[in-house]
């Protein structure tokens, strides 16, 4: 069985959007869905819901404090996380479920996905291949990853210490650990801009970088590391600068544009 985890809070404008894609899927699953003790009408939602298995409402401390909470309460052998605001594509558990029962067991799986914003949309790779990481230019999809539970199980779950960046320090300690990352060439969900990556701060770029920083140096040489984390860091501060001339409809539509560049 797939496990498939939501972590909400105070998601009442977008969460249907993400039950009727689940709804959508043609395999049975487990749904998970976490709260972070909502104040408008999330919980009411989710009550009500015939797709949701199991449910939490409670305070956390941080998105991958609640995905983790989810990963404790999953019974499936493969785990998926779909943001409270994002949708699976059609078929999608489906061919999940069918390059799963063809690997080891033990191999994480991704794809790529569509990236919107109103009513355009561009296509994201995702590239976890071992060049891609062996470079530090690997890209995550993160709503297409699935992970198998014993990896979780033995290696852990997300390093909660790093509050924006743990997918991606989760991808370089499996890597290293020698997990294999298997791709479905097709896009497998839909992200749509707006959310906490896409925050435009100058604070914000600071506190990612440093992550990126500190999550590289336990995977890279010094150097590679300073190159990788300063690679983000600048390219994030061209974001935040960009984004004091232009409106938040212009900016979101530009990082949009240079999907299909």
């Amino acid at each position: 069985m797939i496990s498939i985890i939501t972590v909400t809070l105070n998601s009442e404008s977008s969460l249907l959007r993400t039950f009727e894609s689940l709804k959508s899927q043609d395999i049975e699953f487990e749904y998970i869905v976490v709260d972070g003790a909502s104040s408008d009408g999330t919980v009411e939602i989710i009550k009500s819901s015939e797709i949701v298995s199991d449910w939490i409402s409670e305070r956390d401390s941080g998105i991958y404090n609640a995905m983790n909470k989810g990963i404790s309460r999953a019974s499936g052998e493969l785990i998926g996380i779909i943001n409270s605001d994002d949708q699976y594509l059609k078929g999608t558990l489906r061919s999940v479920k069918e390059l799963y029962l063809k690997s080891d067991g033990r191999s994480v799986i991704y794809g790529d996905m569509q990236v919107c914003y109103g009513g355009d949309q561009a296509v994201s790779e995702g590239d976890l291949t071992l060049e891609s990481i062996r470079t530090g230019t690997y890209k995550i999809t993160h709503p297409t990853m699935f992970v198998p539970k014993v990896l979780y199980d033995e290696y852990g779950g997300f390093d909660e210490m790093f509050r924006i960046a743990a997918d991606r320090e989760l991808v370089l300690r499996l890597s290293s650990l020698g997990v294999r990352f298997l791709k479905i060439e097709q896009p497998l969900a839909k992200f749509f801009l707006g959310g906490a990556s896409s925050q435009k701060s100058l604070a914000f770029s600071w506190e990612q970088g440093r992550d990126e920083f500190t999550i590289a140096r336990r995977h890279y040489s010094l150097l590679a590391s300073l190159r990788i984390s300063m690679s983000m860091f600048l390219r994030l501060c061209r974001n935040a600068a960009v984004s004091h001339f232009l409106s938040d409809h212009q900016f979101m539509q530009a990082k949009l544009n240079r999907l299909k560049d």
